[in-house]
């Protein structure tokens, strides 16, 4: 007689989508039930109890191997109204944690967001071009912590107009007794593209891939 009563450890989705050929599924399940009735002694047929319980295990087995497929059909459901959502952010005004800034040509310059997590007598903003080379440097008097914005008219160290393109810039502040004030810089400007990277989902905001966790505010576009 075939033993089949090892059978009731039925697996998760996640590990049903790798598990090997060789173990059983709901075919091979019931395959090896009907042959088992087939080679029972007439004489001394299975004992009812142990029929029944093999029965339930079977239609366990199914309603798991029902209930996996309804939950896939959900998950491909959920990444698609998912991808629906993010594509609708392209062409979107945002500001997201991050440190570009981007300079448009005969601009009037652009806005440097970040957020102080603690007051300081004196800020520097430090902005690099896209070599990693210093571009120019604005301090500032006394800002308190919270969100604070300064203004990059997008000229060099000399006054001269920088080339169009992406920047970006680094927050550095000081408190009264000499130490470092930790600032976190902001990036703002539209979402020109939406990507998958692996699991994850990412926006491109002026020339830098952020993942979509990083949007603090959508301000329309």
């Amino acid at each position: 007689m075939i033993d089949i009563s090892g059978i009731g450890g039925i697996e998760t989705l996640s590990t049903q989508q790798t598990k090997a050929k060789d173990e059983l599924g709901k075919e091979e399940f019931l395959r090896l039930f009907l042959s088992q009735l087939q080679a029972q002694d007439p004489l001394k047929p299975m004992d009812s109890t142990d029929f029944t319980a093999q029965l339930a295990q079977f239609s366990s087995l199914e309603q798991l191997f029902n209930t996996n497929d309804t939950l896939e059909n959900l998950f491909e459901l959920q990444g698609t109204q998912v991808e629906l959502q993010a594509s609708s952010l392209i062409g979107k005004n945002v500001l997201a944690n991050g440190s570009s800034v981007s300079i448009a040509a005969d601009s009037l310059g652009a806005d440097l967001d970040y957020r102080m997590e603690g007051e300081a007598v004196r800020v520097d903003v430090d902005i690099y071009n896209a070599s990693g080379d210093l571009v120019k440097t604005i301090s500032s008097l006394a800002q308190g912590s919270g969100r604070q914005k300064t203004h990059w008219d997008g000229t060099d160290m000399n006054g001269n107009p920088v080339p169009a393109g992406n920047y970006s810039f680094n927050v550095s502040g000081m408190d009264a007794m000499g130490n470092n004030v930790r600032a976190v810089t902001m990036t703002r400007g539209t979402v020109e593209r939406v990507s998958f990277e692996g699991d994850a989902l990412y926006v491109t905001v002026n020339g830098s891939s952020l993942p979509m966790n990083a949007i603090v505010q959508i301000e329309g576009g």
